[in-house]
Order: C-alpha cells, then sequence, then structure tokens
C-alpha cells in the first residue's frame, strides 16, 4: 500500500471484485445532501449510461434545487468518481488515433526541418 492513496487502493479492491466504477466522497458529507446527490445521480445513470455524465448531472441538479448554506461545495463537491477503465466513464469524447500519433511523432522532425531551413 502506498501512504496517502487509501481511496485508490479502496477503489482498487472493487475493482479486483469485477467492478468498473467506483463512487466516493473525499470528506464525510451530511444525510440529506448524500441522499439528494444519490438520488439523482441513479435517476440520471438510469437515463444516460454514462456514470461520469450522471454524477456531473446530479450536482448541477443538487446546485440547482439548494440555496444558501445547503448550496456549499462541502455538501456536494466531494463525491467523485473512478473508474478502472478511463474510457468508459470518463469520457471525453476524444480518444487517441493513428492520425494523432503520427502527428505527434512527426512534429519534432518538422521543427527540426524548419529550423534548419533557416540557416
Amino acid at each position: 500500500p502506498v501512504k496517502g492513496a487509501g481511496i485508490s487502493n479502496i477503489a482498487r479492491g472493487f475493482y479486483t471484485a469485477g467492478t468498473n466504477d467506483v463512487i466516493s466522497n473525499l470528506w464525510p458529507v451530511q444525510d440529506y445532501a448524500a441522499s439528494e446527490v444519490m438520488k439523482s445521480f441513479y435517476k440520471n445513470l438510469k437515463q444516460s449510461a454514462n456514470p461520469s455524465f450522471s454524477l456531473r448531472q446530479a450536482k448541477l441538479d443538487y446546485l440547482n434545487a439548494e440555496s444558501g448554506l445547503l448550496a456549499h461545495p462541502m455538501y456536494w463537491a466531494g463525491w467523485m468518481l473512478q473508474s478502472s477503465e478511463v474510457g468508459d466513464s470518463a469520457d471525453t469524447g476524444f480518444s487517441f488515433k493513428p492520425r494523432h500519433i503520427a502527428f505527434i511523432l512527426l512534429l519534432p522532425l518538422l521543427i527540426l526541418i524548419l529550423l534548419r531551413s533557416r540557416r
């Protein structure tokens, strides 16, 4: 175990048991706020099947429904999603394609050619 990696170690145990995603919080959360965020999360998950989007939307739903002290980040911001496979849950809409790799590999060569042609 790595010191200070408690959340990662807990998630690793769940991944070993066969789960793909783990939702946890970084600090203790008040029961009312936790139940509201989780109800919204599961409602959104049922509609979109994307855990990352569902958690984000649940936090936004909570913020839209609450005001004053209950809208403070300590009530909703601690929830986080950890995924065993980044491409599944944390879908950013970007994936490496062969042309990206070719560009990254050829960029230094192009820079070198440009620098030599200016001499």
